[in-house]
C-alpha cells in the first residue's frame, strides 16, 4: 500500500508549487504528500483546538493546513500549533517563519514513526519548545 508521495527538492521549490489542503510537506529535502487525515484524528484535531483555545490567553493557535518554514529542508505542517506573543516564530504573510512554541502531531496511519522520529528531531533542533504527539486509535498523548 502506498501512503506518501516523496520528491526531493528545496523550499523555494516547495513553495512555488500551486496552493493545496492535501496534506504537503518538505522534510530534510522529501516533498511529503499525504493522504487526508481519518476521522478520528480530525475529531481529535477539533478537539484540542477548541481546548487550547479556551486556555490560552495570548498568542495565536493555528491547525492545518500551515506551513511553517524551519529551513532550506524543512517546512513542515503541524496538525496544531500555538504562536506566543514575543515568541520565535513569526507569522508572515504567507507562512511561518521559525519554532512555534507548541506543536502537536496526531498520528495517522503511515505517518507515527514520522512523528515520533523525524519530526521529533526537527522540532527539537529547531527549538519547538513542546512537542505533543497524540494518538487518537490508542488514545494516548506523548
Amino acid at each position: 500500500m502506498i501512503e506518501q508521495t516523496r520528491t526531493r527538492m528545496t523550499a523555494a521549490e516547495f513553495f512555488e508549487l500551486p496552493e493545496t489542503n492535501t496534506p504537503t510537506e518538505l522534510l530534510e529535502g522529501e516533498l511529503i504528500v499525504s493522504p487526508a487525515p481519518i476521522p478520528k484524528h480530525q475529531r481529535k484535531s477539533r478537539q484540542f483546538t477548541v481546548y487550547l483555545t479556551s486556555i490560552i490567553p495570548h498568542g495565536e493557535i493555528f491547525a492545518s493546513p500551515i506551513d511553517v518554514y524551519f529551513d532550506e529542508e524543512n517546512v513542515a505542517q503541524p496538525d496544531i500549533l500555538w504562536v506566543a506573543e514575543g515568541g520565535k516564530c513569526v507569522i508572515t504573510e504567507k507562512r511561518l517563519e521559525g519554532a512555534p512554541d507548541l506543536v502537536i502531531e496526531i498520528f495517522s496511519p503511515g505517518t507515527t514513526r514520522q512523528d515520533k522520529i523525524t519530526k521529533f528531531k526537527l522540532y527539537e533542533r529547531h527549538g519547538v519548545r513542546e512537542y505533543w504527539m497524540v494518538d487518537p486509535i490508542e488514545q494516548y498523548v506523548e
